[in-house]
């Protein structure tokens, strides 16, 4: 179990149950990505410089946030609605200032690299550096007007190539098809869009901005590619890049057999963690009144799980393994169809092949259907993933069949060990679904209006407060998920496996074991920072402190670290 003997649970169960984890399993740890050798033009020309055709163009490979936040979604019957904001500098400060000194890190590495002198390189740095401190003043200057009575103006397409023709050309070079006139756009603070599109840059200035967005690109680039050409990086670059593709080849020709073995029993497992979430739900600790709990009911009613993240391979919960038989073919037209129009892969230019996968993973993603079966990657961060994910503008779970393997599942498996890992974090998943953002998101996809007032419920509010008087966050939805996931897990496993002991091969109390083995999930390396996440630790201990079980399991003393006199709970 690799626990640490000299660390009392009951004081602080992450390193209990964690310390001597890595030890174990140094097999599992991830390396660092490297970087790969784009190389800039040292200089651009500014005669006919169009900024928001540049900035359409450059956004049309997927990088958002250059002066402009867009989102292009579809509405109910297909209707293409567009948000456009001004740009986000919402993470943490320390966070902005180690990412802002790593991209200006890589700036200066694509000046070197392309030939320039180094006093040069400098000059040039500064000039960035200005470029990006001005504008990152002018997104905060006018934050203070978000809070306005009006924030948003919403208007038609051919209403915005009257009034405001820049933006209208953004559009057209972002999304590279023609839009239909009456097509609605959103424009949030209004007042910033006026100062970009009537602020006359000078020629410096022009120059300066275009070499800072060019540099900002080449970063997202960097990033995006592969840090080497061997066989592994090459698969994994692949897989981010094309992984429905990849998918489908990965389901057809090394596991489809195992597929199909695992299927009926992990309805199963969805199937019961939707029974005992849905009677946790109506326990009403909220005391929420009826048309709050249908809204909440309805989402969890509707959820999909996609087994592997391709066409039709789709498990209902609500059902579970009584439709297993009825699951739809794959079909691989459905694949084809995806890729129809990306054009020929060039095997001498990898670049070239990056850029046309971006282009095209962009207008996939824009002319998505919330009704598809599986989920189109926004980014290249999650093709290569295989941690179960939720994705609200379909009210579906994606769960990798590659993440069906040891530590985290086996067929063979006793029960303790499939509901204390795997289940709990499907159970992470279904909770997100009627989180605090889950529950703006009808179970189409699209945005609803109001949550019918549950958020401002007193007993919602002074949950959410109960949580972070016990251990502040930035990240309230993943302590709920987390929290709501192990009670259902919990809960599920007494009452199906009548409190039998656990696992044959250890004499140790079955619920202990049950509670070292979920914070195990969270053992790795020490000390990472997560942008979606709080610590590990912190995680792992909110989950305990707020569970009487695991106090009486460990014979924690009341107003001990791990049990708090005051218990929080949300649903």
């Amino acid at each position: 179990m690799s626990v640490d003997h000299e660390v009392q649970p009951c004081d602080n169960f992450y390193a209990y149950s964690c310390n001597n984890w890595i030890e174990h399993h140094s097999n599992l740890r991830q390396h660092h990505r490297g970087i790969e050798d784009y190389r800039p033009e040292s200089d651009w020309s500014h005669g006919d410089f169009d900024l928001f055709a540049l900035l359409g163009k450059l956004q049309s490979y997927g990088l958002n946030n250059l002066l402009i936040y867009q989102e292009v979604s579809r509405g109910s019957g297909g209707s293409v609605q567009i948000i456009f904001e001004k740009p986000r500098l919402d993470m943490a400060e320390n966070s902005q200032d180690e990412e802002a000194n790593t991209e200006f890190t890589l700036f200066y590495y694509f000046l070197k690299r392309s030939g320039m002198p180094a006093q040069q390189a400098q000059g040039y740095m500064k000039k960035l550096k200005r470029t990006q401190q001005h504008w990152h003043q002018v997104y905060r200057n006018y934050s203070i007007a978000e809070d306005a009575e009006n924030p948003v103006r919403t208007l038609t397409f051919e209403k915005l190539q009257q009034l405001f023709p820049k933006l209208a050309r953004f559009l057209e070079n972002l999304l590279d098809t023609p839009l239909a006139v009456d097509t609605m756009v959103a424009i949030y603070n209004l007042e910033y869009f006026q100062y970009l599109v009537e602020r006359q840059l000078s020629a410096e200035n022009s120059q300066n901005l275009c070499n800072y967005l060019m540099m900002k690109f080449l970063v997202y680039l960097f990033k995006d590619a592969t840090d080497d050409f061997t066989k592994q990086q090459c698969l994994r670059d692949l897989r981010n890049k094309m992984d429905v593709a990849v998918n489908y080849l990965y389901h057809q020709y090394i596991i489809k057999h195992e597929v199909a073995e695992y299927y009926d029993d992990v309805a199963y497992i969805l199937h019961k963690i939707y029974e005992y979430f849905m009677q946790t739900l109506e326990e009403n600790s909220l005391n929420l009144i009826e048309p709050q709990m249908q809204l909440l009911k309805l989402k969890l009613n509707t959820l999909r799980v996609n087994f592997g993240n391709l066409p039709q391979q789709i498990i209902y919960p609500q059902y579970g393994s009584n439709n297993a038989n009825n699951k739809p073919q794959l079909n691989p037209q459905e694949i084809e169809n995806f890729y129809h129009n990306l054009p020929q892969m060039d095997p001498h230019s990898y670049y070239r092949n990056h850029l046309a996968l971006l282009k095209h993973r962009f207008w996939r993603t824009q002319l998505y259907e919330p009704s598809y079966s599986f989920y189109i990657a926004t980014d290249n961060t999650i093709g290569s993933s295989s941690t179960p994910i939720y994705y609200a503008r379909q009210n579906m779970v994606i769960l990798f069949p590659g993440f069906l393997q040891d530590p985290i599942y086996n067929l063979r498996m006793d029960p303790l060990s499939k509901w204390s890992l795997l289940a709990f974090i499907l159970a992470h998943e279904f909770t997100h679904a009627i989180d605090t953002s889950g529950m703006y998101f009808d179970p189409d996809g699209s945005l609803r209006q109001s949550d019918l007032g549950i958020q401002d419920a007193k007993n919602f509010t002074q949950s959410l407060e109960c949580l972070q008087q016990q251990l502040a966050t930035d990240t309230i939805d993943e302590r709920l998920a987390d929290l709501m996931g192990a009670r259902v897990v919990f809960n599920a496993y007494i009452k199906e496996y009548n409190w039998t002991t656990g696992s044959d091969d250890t004499s140790v109390d079955w619920r202990r074991l049950f509670f070292i083995n979920m914070s195990q999930f969270f053992c790795g390396a020490q000390g990472i920072q997560f942008r979606d996440h709080d610590s590990d630790a912190d995680r792992v201990h909110q989950i305990v402190m707020n569970i009487p079980a695991f106090a009486e399991a460990f014979e924690c003393g009341t107003g001990s670290k791990m049990n708090p006199a005051k218990k929080c709970r949300v649903f």
